[in-house]
């Protein structure tokens, strides 16, 4: 109980001092930019998380993660013993009890989602996929109002002054509470200075809206089950509706869950099925949205790794050779470039299916090249 205690405590401190990690959705009509061009890393983001969410996994990915973590805490025996504890024990409907534990797996995965280390992510994505498939499975049933108190900057302060009705994406897992007497315990104002502020986050939530991200009540399943905890999904979209102070050194920022049925937000959300299609994901596609994001390192060995590992005959392998193509082009590699676009092509043309639209997506690319 007194670990737990301290565990606890040590938690609160980590959520306590780390901000917030968030994306704000530009909506203005009077840019000449298109909502695509205005919004490109919140686009990126969201399709990130929606390929981690739904990307293949296989029961060596928790051996992988194992090993890795094992490495950056080689000289901490404590995290070692909780890690050598997940190896032997986890189950997937034991996430997000693990997720609530103040341990390497909550500090290694807001960290990378903070740095965008694709990498580690990618290692992370059953365990993402476990804690959504709890957060469906134990859905609040009705309208609530949530909250959560935050020490933000100045800086982040202004923005949300800035996006009255506005969206905003918080790119991490969202812990809340149904109690804002708890969340107010989060906010220390003795320890705030000029450049900080305390917030206290109000958000309505409606299970009802189609297409939201899942929230749920985790008292049952969380390791501290006394905080009257209620997580929200990864890339939850809200709308800001109001900054206003809840005290004279408190403000209150008040938000709605959103849906994707908002009509600009409709264009990204269209466009994000367009490029993702439905069901599970193949790395390929994770692939690509590596290339979108400029991570042609990662991307390269990704892809890499798929040539090594698909059959001679499987589908991806043109797609494979053409991104390697690609990222190639990027790193001014011309001849590599060429070889793959090359290998595309071949694969292609000796489908005996229709693959003209894809064929003509490689002489594109070989044009391209040739233009650098």
């Amino acid at each position: 109980i007194d670990r737990i205690k301290i565990d606890r405590t040590r938690r609160r401190e980590y959520d306590k001092d780390e901000s917030l990690l968030m994306n704000f959705f530009h909506d203005d009509r009077n840019n000449e930019k298109s909502t695509m061009e205005l919004n490109g890393e919140f686009i990126q983001t969201q399709l990130l998380i929606d390929c981690l969410d739904r990307t293949e996994t296989t029961d060596r990915d928790k051996d992988k993660l194992t090993i890795l973590c094992k490495k950056i805490y080689n000289e901490n025996k404590y995290q070692q013993a909780i890690i050598d504890e997940f190896q032997n024990t986890y189950l997937s409907n034991q996430a997000i009890r693990w997720y609530t534990r103040d341990s390497f797996l909550y500090r290694l995965l807001n960290k990378a989602l903070r740095m965008q280390n694709t990498n580690f992510l990618f290692l992370f994505s059953f365990f993402i996929r476990d804690i959504t498939k709890q957060l469906r499975d134990h859905q609040y049933p009705s309208t609530i109002t949530l909250y959560r108190g935050q020490i933000i900057s100045k800086k982040e302060l202004k923005l949300f002054e800035e996006s009255n009705r506005r969206f905003l994406s918080v790119t991490s897992f969202f812990s809340t509470t149904l109690d804002p007497t708890v969340a107010l315990s989060y906010i220390d104002s003795e320890l705030i200075d000029d450049d900080l502020q305390s917030v206290l986050f109000e958000i309505h939530a409606d299970p009802s809206e189609n297409q939201s991200k899942p929230f749920a009540e985790i008292t049952s399943i969380s390791y501290y089950p006394d905080e009257k905890e209620v997580l929200m999904m990864l890339g939850s979209v809200f709308r800001i509706d109001s900054v206003e102070y809840l005290t004279e050194t408190i403000k209150v920022i008040r938000m709605t869950l959103c849906n994707h049925n908002n009509q600009n937000l409709n264009l990204v959300f269209d466009y994000m099925r367009k490029e993702r299609g439905v069901g599970t994901v193949r790395l390929a596609l994770f692939g690509r949205v590596l290339i979108d994001m400029a991570k042609f390192q990662i991307a390269e060995n990704l892809f890499k790794c798929l040539l090594k590992t698909l059959p001679v005959d499987h589908p991806d392998l043109p797609d494979c050779y053409q991104a390697l193509g690609k990222i190639y082009c990027e790193k001014c590699d011309f001849d590599r470039s060429f070889q793959c676009f090359q290998i595309a092509f071949d694969l292609l043309r000796r489908k005996s299916n229709d693959n003209s639209f894809r064929i003509a997506y490689v002489h594109n690319s070989i044009g391209e090249l040739y233009q650098k």
